[in-house]
């Protein structure tokens, strides 16, 4: 794939131009692909990095409108010019602001996002700003993160968010201390012969046990993609290569 066509990732009905931040990864499209927008009048995506989620939204509820914050500016650009391309630019509003600053008119029946995955301690190599921006948690913590989605979720509002295992235990203890409880958890798995690696999650103000089930993305042979995870993403991806 020559460099000009890695900036682009082409989906079925929109494109995600992608050459000032972070790139499009399997974890955005299950999100985008597994919230529950059923019913959902407005939308916000915090984190937006390229419009990702936002356009994913858009794309599955033609009555949604959607904000979607970026604190990045590069990336807001790009996301707002991604947005634009979209059949749904008039649908989809981009913010070049952090989530704490944020102060819409009204709440929201549904907010997503992609989270930072990794402390900034920690070190972990990056190759570029925008990148380590986007995986570390220096700029927006989860009690951050948790405290705006508090400040913003209406009444039966969902926050939907997808986290590395080892995290997401303790996201949900956090969340719960603040009101905030798990209705519905779906452990993601790379094959079936691998330990779950990602956490799917549905938190709402309602207490209730949550409803927990499984998704395998890939079978034991590279590349060749379950069943259930090419049903989940058909509409977005153009071509998987499926069991």
């Amino acid at each position: 794939m020559n460099r000009k066509r890695a900036q682009i990732f082409q989906f079925r009905q929109f494109a995600i131009r992608q050459a000032r931040g972070f790139k499009v990864g399997t974890d955005g499209v299950l999100l985008g692909a597994w919230a529950d927008v059923a019913g959902r009048q407005r939308a916000l995506d915090i984190g937006t990095g390229m419009g990702l989620l936002a356009l994913m939204l858009a794309q599955r509820n033609p009555a949604l409108r959607v904000d979607a914050v970026e604190l990045e500016a590069d990336a807001a650009t790009q996301a707002a010019e991604n947005v634009a391309a979209s059949p749904w630019g008039e649908r989809v509003q981009v913010w070049q602001t952090t989530v704490q600053e944020f102060h819409p008119t009204t709440r929201y029946d549904l907010i997503v996002s992609n989270p930072p995955f990794f402390a900034a301690d920690q070190h972990l190599a990056a190759p570029d700003l925008a990148r380590r921006q986007a995986r570390q948690t220096t700029t927006l913590s989860y009690a951050d993160l948790l405290d705006s989605v508090g400040r913003l979720l209406g009444e039966n509002g969902r926050f939907c968010l997808i986290l590395p295992v080892s995290a997401g235990h303790g996201f949900v203890q956090l969340a719960g201390e603040r009101g905030l409880w798990c209705g519905r958890e779906t452990a993601v798995f790379p094959t079936p012969s691998k330990p779950a690696h990602r956490l799917l999650l549905e938190l709402g103000w309602e207490k209730r046990e949550p409803v927990r089930d499984r998704l395998t993305i890939e079978t034991e042979q590279h590349h060749v993609y379950t069943r259930e995870f090419g049903e989940l993403t058909a509409g977005f991806y153009l071509r998987k290569h499926q069991a």
